[in-house]
């Protein structure tokens, strides 16, 4: 029995060791990362959300690749064919590099009632006079929860202008 239980953490070991030499040998370019991300689904191998993620870690040092990266982002949303998974991964995304250049994207999901939540989850975060803009619109046009969400995020980033609108 002993020796059956050695080689069998020993074989172990070596899958272990074998898969994390194949994960790490093989790096994923931004460029396939970035064709994957509208197809991704909860499950599958988050290996293009990685990359992902270092290439927005790596934009809040450089401004035009953070704009860059923004831009693809909210074009990817209003994508078809971009799944619900990946929409909400870029949400997510948009609330650490969205710039002013995608409030009017965001501002046009807002209004919708499938995508108001996390649209205005990112103009919340983006905290610019134009998010803010954009979510005072929301004030006029939208009604239950989402309105209740809209009130929240302009209370969250305490707007005093928005209090005449309340």
């Amino acid at each position: 029995m002993h020796l059956v239980t050695r080689r069998l953490f020993s074989m172990l070991g070596f899958a272990i060791l074998l898969c994390a030499r194949v994960a790490l040998g093989q790096e994923m370019s931004a460029d396939e990362a970035w064709e994957a991300l509208p197809r991704y689904e909860y499950g599958q191998d988050m290996a293009p959300l990685l990359r992902i993620d270092r290439i927005v870690n790596e934009s809040m040092r450089d401004v035009e690749l953070r704009a860059e990266c923004a831009a693809k982002m909210a074009t990817l949303l209003m994508r078809e064919e971009t799944t619900p998974a990946a929409c909400q991964y870029i949400y997510l995304q948009l609330r650490q590099v969205g710039t002013d250049a995608e409030v009017p994207i965001l501002s046009d999901l807002l209004m919708r009632t499938e995508t108001s939540d996390d649209a205005r989850a990112a103009l919340e975060a983006m905290r610019s006079e134009a998010s803010t803009t954009a979510l005072r619109e929301g004030l006029s046009v939208l009604d239950g929860s989402s309105l209740v969400g809209v009130i929240n995020s302009l209370g969250a980033i305490r707007d005093e202008e928005s209090l005449l609108a309340l």
